[in-house]
């Protein structure tokens, strides 16, 4: 952003009630940008409070703020922005304050705080039209006879964080004379105009080829990845710590020892802490810079919003050693503050970041200047105690820090974006990365650890101590069988009217299976189940696995063009399928079965299991994902995880031989071989629907509802749709494949037990999972087992 500035200072003589006119810095543009997106939030508009103990004369005090709005024109300022080519900002010749008083001081103490805290959150709501009337509100409640807390809001497009030590040490000088009744004249101070002249005095081609150089090959934000808050809430929120003196101690020696700033450790830290947390090895963050230029002179003395937000890029090598990174990063620094008058604007210009994506997602601001209590000065005519500052900036994440005596972290966070827990969570990491940086110099980068040690064993040991006894010496068919026989009479199977029993299911897949070693079935010998949601297709399924053989299941709904590329990259030499769906299917050189119109080939067959080679490291099933690269690629998985699979989750999800468990997925989907061995494993009951009673909405309520079903995994998306009352037989509900909602936790959680769960294909359908209730909507995911 080029600022091309035509001062104008008019007097009484001029325009009435105006002083001077004269365009925006860079940061003046964001922030009023920020203000008229969201004129209702609370970004960049501030509010500060302290206490003042003793007799105060509030005479005196108000006199000493009216002073030193008539001192500072900036503090008179309001701003013109819409209708213009160039915005504005025009400074009033006089502006008169307005003062909200109160007297609280017949209240008991808690009611007194309560009653503050009201009055505190109701300035806090109130914006600011900066078009019009003062960016400033004052706020004066008496709490006792010997105690005062005063509010001042302000919009930050005023002044920055340095200009608040310099207006209170005026204030408290002016105010002391007041009070004794003399008549004081500071000396003159430059007006924030002079710095806006500065500006147009840059070079602006050299800090375009800078920023240009700098941000080569950067293309997007850095996004913290951390779980989204349920039931997001608009606003901010805020978490405050002070560092262990004995660690602020030692990060103050350390930048002594090694000729560092704090801030280029704070910043370091950072970095390394959003590499973590974002999985890149090349970071961008935000940070504020003072902005005051040493060659404008009286500059330390000015009000004015000299700030300005610029990026910091960091890359983060494998092999990095830390402190001589820490040295480059801030011999950067340096660099980059050559170029501190540039405007964010042209500086996204220069980047790859696409117009209208932030150029950066978190902020970090290190505060050097006097904060808290420092800044009452020596004045003890009037001494400041419990300063506090409310403050938001427009983006998601702000890291600010405050180092004087000890070192101050603050962590503002959009509510929506961010859950306090997460946010806590992350403060632990900064503190246990901040501690092994200093104790370990000479470390690496890479190997710097940012979890504490009791989570660190957690996720370590506890979250992998998944390991329990199950048949590593089994085939899934043989579970089968050995539940089956527990009740032979037992329904293992139904659909629409139809239903096989567990001795009906064995007797057929074992005459089919006999068949298929017939034709050459045995160990890893793929052999392709393209059928309808039938019996018939759990015939096939488990007929292959009897006859030592692994399946590959044939949607037959897919697009032709995907299956005729699944039986050729397959080579499958058998293709079992159903007469009707003949046609629908590819031309194949497999030889190709109809198990309802060649039954006859096997119905003399013995209806024992045939004698196979297969062991658990055999191929069970072949599953097609779509492939990284669009192309469906071929997932192998084994008898051993899917065993592992179907012996752990009988416990975790409650199944039993009493389950009744609906066949939601797609035979081609992964998720079909948890509903279907899942059932027939423990005896339970498979039951089958036809695709158009699947539909989501009042069909798939109908279906579970009638059908009894007790199990079921759906999809987030899926259950948003459906009704979820009068289904007392479901009593475990799995969401896979996308993130439960906060709607669908409140609408299907309560009655039931509710997982969401997702692993990837090559990992036997679920690998991690979470259970969710309305008390606690999210928890920490759990693996339950390595099922590889």
């Amino acid at each position: 952003m080029n600022i091309a500035v035509t001062t104008q200072t008019q007097t009484a003589k001029g325009k009435a009630g105006i002083e001077a006119i004269y365009p925006l810095s860079p940061l003046q543009h964001g922030m009023l940008f920020h203000t008229l997106l969201e004129p209702e939030g609370s970004a960049y508009v501030e509010h500060l409070s302290f206490s003042l103990p003793g007799d105060l004369d509030v005479a005196a005090y108000k006199r000493a703020w009216q002073s030193l709005v008539d001192r500072h024109g900036v503090l008179r300022t309001m701003f013109v922005l819409e209708d213009r080519d160039q915005p504005l900002q025009v400074v009033r010749s006089s502006l008169t304050l307005i003062w909200a008083d109160h007297d609280l001081s017949d209240l008991s103490e808690k009611d007194s705080r309560e009653q503050l805290d009201a009055l505190t959150a109701e300035e806090q709501a109130k914006g600011f039209a900066v078009d019009r009337g003062a960016l400033m509100r004052f706020g004066l409640v008496r709490l006792s006879q010997a105690e005062w807390r005063f509010s001042w809001t302000y919009h930050h497009a005023l002044f920055d964080g340095w200009s608040i030590p310099v207006l209170l040490g005026e204030l408290a000088t002016l105010y002391e004379a007041f009070q004794a009744g003399q008549t004081l004249r500071l000396p003159p101070t430059r007006p924030f105009r002079d710095h806006i002249m500065w500006l147009t005095q840059q070079d602006q081609a050299a800090a375009n080829a800078y920023w240009a150089s700098e941000l080569d090959g950067f293309g997007e934000p850095t996004v913290l990845t951390t779980p989204t808050p349920w039931g997001a809430e608009a606003g901010y929120g805020e978490y405050l710590t002070t560092l262990p003196q004995d660690l602020a101690d030692a990060i103050k020696a350390f930048a002594r020892t090694h000729r560092l700033t704090i801030n280029t450790i704070m910043q370091g830290a950072w970095a390394i802490l959003l590499s973590r947390y974002s999985g890149k090895d090349d970071v961008l963050f935000g940070a504020t810079v003072s902005g005051r230029p040493a060659d404008l002179a009286g500059v330390e003395a000015m009000v004015g919003p000299f700030i300005n937000t610029l990026p910091v890029r960091v890359k983060l090598g494998a092999d990095d050693t830390l402190l001589p990174w820490l040295q480059d990063l801030q011999v950067r620094n340096a660099e980059r503050d050559g170029f501190a008058y540039s405007a964010l604007v042209d500086i996204q210009r220069a980047s790859q970041v696409p117009s209208g994506t932030p150029l950066f997602e978190t902020l970090m601001v290190f505060e050097n200047y006097p904060s808290g209590d420092a800044l009452a000065g020596t004045s003890t005519a009037l001494p400041i105690r419990d300063l506090a500052l409310i403050e938001h900036s427009n983006y998601p994440l702000s890291f600010v820090v405050g180092a004087s005596d000890s070192i101050v972290i603050r962590l503002s966070y959009q509510k929506r974006r961010f859950a306090p827990d997460t946010i806590e969570r992350l403060a632990v990491h900064l503190r246990t990365l901040l501690t092994a940086m200093i104790g370990n110099p000479s470390a690496t980068v890479s190997t710097l650890h940012i979890i504490p040690g009791a989570e660190f064993e957690q996720v370590l040991s506890g979250f992998n101590n998944t390991s329990r006894p199950y048949p590593d010496n089994k085939l899934v068919h043989e579970l089968i069988h050995a539940a089956g026989a527990r009740d032979l009479g037992a329904v293992a199977a139904e659909y629409e009217d139809q239903s096989l029993t567990y001795a009906e299911l064995e007797a057929q897949a074992n005459r089919l299976a006999q068949y298929l070693v017939t034709l050459g079935a045995g160990p890893d010998v793929l052999i392709g189940v393209a059928a309808d949601r039938s019996l018939e297709m759990v015939v096939a399924i488990l007929a292959v696995l009897k006859s030592g053989s692994a399946y590959l299941p044939l949607d037959p709904d897919y697009p032709a063009e995907r299956l005729e590329f699944m039986l050729e990259d397959s080579q499958v030499p058998v293709l079992l399928t159903q007469s009707h769906l003949l046609d629908r299917l590819p031309t194949t050189r497999a030889r190709t079965i109809c198990m309802d119109k060649d039954v006859a080939d096997w119905q003399g067959l013995p209806a024992t299991p045939p004698q196979t080679a297969t062991r658990p490291d055999h191929l069970a099933y072949l599953i097609y994902t779509s492939g990284s690269t669009g192309r469906p690629k071929g997932a192998m998985l084994t008898h051993r995880g899917l065993c592992n699979l179907t012996v752990s989750h009988r416990e975790d999800f409650d199944m039993d031989a009493s389950m009744r468990i609906l066949q939601v997925s797609s035979l081609s989907f992964d998720a079909a071989t948890w509903e279907i061995f899942g059932a027939l494993s423990v005896g339970g009951t498979l039951v089958l629907a036809r695709r158009d009673d699947l539909m989501p909405g009042d069909t798939l309520h109908d279906t579970l509802a009638g059908k009894r079903i007790t199990h079921a995994i759906i999809s987030a998306t899926s259950l948003t749709a459906t009704p979820a009352d009068g289904l007392t037989d479901l009593r475990l509900l799995v969401n896979g494949a996308e993130a439960s909602t906060p709607g669908v936790v409140r609408k299907w959680a309560p009655g039931r037990r509710l997982v969401n769960a997702f692993g990837p294909t090559e990992a036997t359908v679920l690998v991690t999972v979470a259970d969710l209730t309305p008390d606690a909507p999210i928890l920490i995911g759990r693996p339950i087992a390595n099922t590889v």
